[in-house]
């Protein structure tokens, strides 16, 4: 494989558990409308030596149908590689074969009317790996799948989207990244153009929005990054113009109060 083939592109990485492999999906440099999946194993390396790369021959998928990938996610036993297209509103899932890396697409999902995945711009495995959760822009939605450990493969079970209202307010506008609580009960999800993040309930394989929450002085304003911390008390947001949001829960799913930071000084609000 060519280095040229993603000198071009915005990589999108993820580590594997196991921490021997990360999978990456780019923009292909010279066929600007498809997408490179590429499964990259990470080799031993000495106590305190440097991690380096190494492409499998056969580890790389050049897919057609998927146009600017920007996000990928892998299933806990490594065998499941899940890829979020934005250009193409696209969902794609490949298994991969641990002996050489090749990777295979077992699945493909693209937006339609009963699937709102325009503008898919993020998946997230749930921590059991029983859900997907696929945040989609340009159609304001956040898709729950439901995730077949055997096979790999999503069917979609319930999705909010515009018309998703609570106490009558409308919650999604331009929806950007999602995260999942520990326990995998709840999803924080960011809305770009209500700068706020919305909780939402997972229950009985349905979504429910418990909250949504703005912070204070735009603390979440265009809201492009969502992570929540191990003990599940805390969400991290990155939002262009406040610099790093963070919001503290109180165990329902509900944020209750916020922080944000500029030039690295966190302020109490």
């Amino acid at each position: 494989m060519e280095q040229t083939m993603i000198t071009h592109a915005f990589p999108f990485i993820r580590r594997s558990t196991s921490h021997r492999w990360l999978a990456v999906a780019a923009i292909a440099a010279m066929m600007p409308s498809a997408s490179l999946v590429i499964a990259v194993p990470l080799p031993a390396q000495p106590a305190g030596g440097p991690e380096k790369l190494k492409l499998v021959d056969g580890g790389t998928l050049t897919i057609s149908e998927a146009n600017s990938p920007t996000s990928v996610d892998i299933s806990k036993d490594g065998q499941f590689v899940y890829m979020a297209s934005f250009g193409s509103g696209t969902v794609d899932v490949f298994k991969r074969d641990a002996a050489n890396g090749t990777l295979t697409r077992v699945q493909a999902l693209a937006a339609s009317e009963k699937l709102p995945l325009k503008g898919a711009v993020h998946i997230h495995l749930s921590p059991n790996n029983d859900y997907a959760a696929v945040s989609c822009f340009y159609d304001s939605s956040l898709v729950l799948f439901a995730r077949d450990g055997k096979t790999g493969e999503l069917s979609m079970l319930d999705a909010l989207d515009r018309d998703s209202k609570l106490d009558g307010v409308p919650l999604f506008k331009l929806t950007s990244d999602a995260a999942w609580s520990p326990d995998g009960k709840f999803l924080c999800v960011g809305e770009r153009d209500l700068n706020q993040i919305v909780a939402v309930q997972v229950a009985d394989k349905k979504l429910k929005v418990v909250q949504a929450f703005a912070g204070t002085d735009d603390c979440f304003a265009n809201v492009r990054g969502l992570w929540v911390s191990p003990d599940g008390k805390t969400l991290f947001a990155a939002s262009p113009p406040a610099g790093c949001g963070r919001a503290r829960g109180d165990g329902s799913g509900r944020r209750r109060d916020a922080e944000h930071s500029r030039d690295t000084q966190i302020r109490a609000r």
